[in-house]
């Protein structure tokens, strides 16, 4: 039986597992970066970059939703073995179908698009990265809240990259191989790991019927569309921007936008992705119980997010030349400006995740997100024209204030509280986080 030390302990070892994971996510590319952006230079590390922000939009309808989804309603099942045996069958055929689709619509696109069809060979050892997230069982972990095993394989598979790609790059040609080493890292942890879920929790997969695809693709429809829309700002703006920009310019903007992403993934994302089905839990028991749950948490998640995006305001230089080399000195300018939608676009992540899901807002929380989606690519276009480089990085921290402020003014008409001033007096932070501290017992 769960206790209240006992779920507070798992839930702070959870976000630290997941930390640490993403920590050895990064940090041992982060050795081997700095080593392979200097040997192929700012042209092919744009091209990389342009052509995993077509793989990567595909990973996101393969994926979108599921992952929420997937924990939902495996926390509703709450034991019941044969609902568990359906959710994980219903999720991986439903992944496989998307995949199929998504392959052909690929392939179209590696013979119509010129950046494609000039690189064939990298175009489709990216691609293989997709199948990666059809079995990566990541939300299953998330699920059982035993993140910590996961993270164990997904070091495993970071190390194998890392010593592989020190080996493989020695001179700008081999840049081909960094897109094949990625995905087959990807793809053997995710299998790895889905094997060991299945015999660990008794699942057993089988290969569900039209009906039940149909009823699933029909419940995640709200999700997936927030998904998409929630985490396809950098994807467009790196597409449009690479049409738009030189190579050169390409490559800044996405190293620039790289130091976001793994800034976000080491802090941002183990604190929603562990605290998503914590909040949840207490709102099943009642609202009440989840509104007060949600204004105790908040405060730690602005804070975090607020922290993490002044640091990267006032160490973007040392970042960029730490990372990647003197080479990428004209990326420093629009990190300062990313570090601007990293604050916005991790508030937004708080609202609409903690807040408006749990509130069952899904709709209104798609609407939102499609307005800002319009902004984000209208801003784009406008900014480009009016100030280069510089306006196309500023078209994402806008478009992101927009969106925060239309969820902000949402909640406040519909006299949703989930600020009390109380919780965030320094006074009053550190006795809750003391409280939050699981008891050794």
């Amino acid at each position: 039986m769960d206790t209240p030390a006992g779920n507070k302990r798992k839930i702070l070892t959870n976000i630290l597992s997941l930390s640490l994971l993403q920590i050895g996510n990064f940090v041992l590319p982060m050795i081997t970066l700095p080593l392979v952006s200097r040997i192929i230079g700012p042209g092919n590390y744009g091209v990389i970059n342009y052509i995993f922000a077509y793989v990567y939009y595909f990973v996101l309808f393969i994926n979108a939703g599921f992952d929420l989804y997937g924990v939902r309603q495996m926390v509703a099942a709450k034991g019941d073995q044969p609902a568990i045996d359906s959710i994980v069958s219903r999720i991986l055929v439903a992944k496989t179908y998307i995949l199929t689709v998504c392959t052909i619509v690929f392939t179209v696109l590696v013979f119509t698009v010129p950046q494609l069809s000039g690189e064939k060979l990298v175009s489709l050892f990216a691609y293989l990265y997709c199948l990666g997230w059809v079995i990566n069982p990541s939300w299953v972990y998330h699920s059982k809240q035993e993140t910590r095993k996961f993270a164990v394989f997904s070091f495993f598979s970071k190390l194998f990259f890392s010593v592989a790609i020190v080996l493989s790059i020695q001179e700008r040609s081999d840049y081909i191989y960094h897109p094949l080493i990625t995905s087959l890292a990807h793809v053997g942890v995710s299998w790895i790991s889905l094997r060991y879920a299945l015999r660990r929790y008794g699942i057993k997969v089988h290969w569900a019927k039209a009906r039940a695809i149909g009823e699933t693709f029909k419940d995640i429809r709200h999700i997936s569309f927030i998904e998409l829309i929630r985490n396809q700002a950098h994807l467009t703006n790196i597409i449009i921007a690479g049409t738009m920009l030189s190579i050169r310019d390409t490559g800044f903007y996405t190293a620039a936008l790289r130091i976001v992403i793994i800034v976000q993934s080491i802090i941002a994302m183990p604190l929603n992705t562990v605290l998503f089905p914590y909040v949840g839990e207490a709102f099943t028991g009642s609202h009440e119980n989840g509104m007060d749950r949600l204004r105790k948490t908040l405060p730690y998640v602005f804070a975090i997010t607020f922290g993490m995006s002044v640091f990267v305001l006032l160490f973007a230089e040392p970042l960029i030349g730490f990372v990647f080399g003197r080479e990428f000195a004209g990326a420093a300018g629009l990190l300062r400006i990313f570090a601007f939608g990293l604050l916005f676009s991790n508030l937004n992540t708080a609202l609409g995740q903690h807040v408006m899901l749990n509130l069952r807002l899904d709709a209104v929380y798609i609407r939102i997100m499609v307005t800002g989606f319009a902004a984000n690519i209208g801003l784009l276009f406008w900014l480009h024209h009016l100030y280069g480089l510089a306006g196309t990085a500023a078209a994402w921290p806008i478009a992101e204030l927009c969106i925060l402020l239309m969820k902000a003014a949402y909640l406040h008409h519909k006299g949703v509280r989930i600020i009390d001033l109380e919780y965030y007096k320094p006074r009053q932070f550190y006795l809750n986080a003391l409280k939050l501290r699981p008891s050794k017992r």
